[in-house]
């Protein structure tokens, strides 16, 4: 399957799901799929040369070949769902990369690291903790992917300084360590391809639908497959 099929599998699957769950006659709120359009090349040599972080050729490409990122979110408010309830998924609280409308890359990426800066994190007392300052350095390296998961400022990143890069959810709790159980994806493509089989549901490091030998989304768990059944949500 060429890059570009694969990018259109991504998309049907992304719109397909915010459909059915806005079709659903049941206590849901939500918005339609918005895909935007691809951001400049210049972008991502512009990133490269103010901090030295090179984006994986796969995200490079999806990023300013077919788009900048996507809108979608959903929220079940009182409904029973495989997952619980008052479930939610997409991008509830910020668009997934949100690299449009005058906004950049190298922007997004000092965003994110101006946001850390405003954390515990970067108080002085950790100044001489070797273990605090390794997760600095790596947080260097780290590109935001989505702010989505919870007013605490968790996010998913993509950390870029390891091959193939790691997706990593950054939880203020465990001082937005990137490794261990931080670790979600493996390649951002296997990372979409895994998320958008289970209707990019929103997730942290301890969710059901992550194996736990893996700690990986995977779809083939009794779980997702319920979750995915019970989405009307099969494979496009």
């Amino acid at each position: 399957m060429s890059s570009v099929e694969v990018w259109n599998t991504w998309d049907r699957r992304i719109r397909r799901v915010a459909d059915r769950i806005l079709s659903m006659e049941a206590d849901v709120r939500g918005s339609a799929a918005e895909i935007f359009p691809p951001v400049p090349g210049a972008q991502v040599n512009e990133l490269r040369n103010a901090t030295g972080i090179s984006l994986p050729d796969d995200f490079a490409e999806w990023l300013t070949k077919h788009c900048g990122g996507f809108d979608m979110w959903w929220v079940f408010d009182e409904l029973d769902t495989p997952l619980g309830r008052c479930f939610s998924g997409g991008c509830s609280e910020a668009p997934f990369i949100d690299a449009y409308e005058g906004k950049t890359l190298l922007g997004l990426f000092n965003d994110l690291q101006e946001q850390l800066r405003h954390t515990y994190l970067y108080n002085e007392q950790y100044d001489d903790d070797e273990h605090v300052v390794g997760i600095r350095e790596c947080l260097k390296h780290c590109f935001p992917l989505s702010f989505m998961f919870s007013m605490s400022g968790d996010m998913l990143a993509l950390r870029c300084d390891v091959e193939p890069a790691h997706v990593v959810f950054l939880d203020h709790e465990r001082k937005f360590r990137t490794d261990g159980e931080a670790i979600v994806g493996i390649g951002f493509s296997d990372f979409m391809n895994r998320w958008t089989q289970v209707g990019c549901v929103e997730f942290d490091t301890y969710s059901a639908l992550i194996n736990k030998e893996t700690r990986l989304l995977d779809e083939t768990l009794p779980i997702a497959q319920e979750w995915i059944k019970f989405l009307a949500i099969e494979d496009v």
